[in-house]
C-alpha cells in the first residue's frame, strides 16, 4: 500500500500541473491503475481480516514524446517498487 500511495501522490501532482495551467494534458506523465490482485481466496469469496502474503498491482504509464524515460525508470526502481520493500517490477511496452 505504501507504493500505491506514493504512485497516487505522483499522479495527483501531474493533475495539479494541468489544473494550474502549467502544463497541457499531453505534456504530463499519465499514471492510471489498471488492476490490483490481492487477498486470500476462500470457497465463499475472500478471507476477511487476513493480510495476504503478496499482492500484485498494474499501472498504465504514458510519457509524452518529449520526456526522458530514464528518470521515470529511476523513480520506479527507487520510490515506487524499491527492493527494500521486497518488491519487484516489470516494465513492458
Amino acid at each position: 500500500m505504501d507504493s500505491i500511495e506514493v504512485i497516487n501522490r505522483f499522479r495527483d501532482s501531474q493533475f495539479d500541473l494541468v489544473k494550474a495551467g502549467k502544463a497541457a494534458n499531453s505534456e504530463v506523465i499519465s499514471v492510471n491503475p489498471v488492476f490490483l490482485k490481492a487477498g486470500i481466496p476462500s470457497p465463499t469469496g475472500f478471507v476477511m481480516n487476513m493480510q495476504p502474503s503478496e499482492a500484485e498491482a498494474g499501472f498504465d504509464l504514458r510519457l509524452p514524446p518529449t520526456a526522458d524515460p530514464d528518470p521515470m525508470k529511476k523513480r520506479i526502481a527507487e520510490e515506487w517498487a524499491p527492493a527494500v520493500r521486497n518488491m519487484i517490477y516489470e516494465v513492458t511496452s
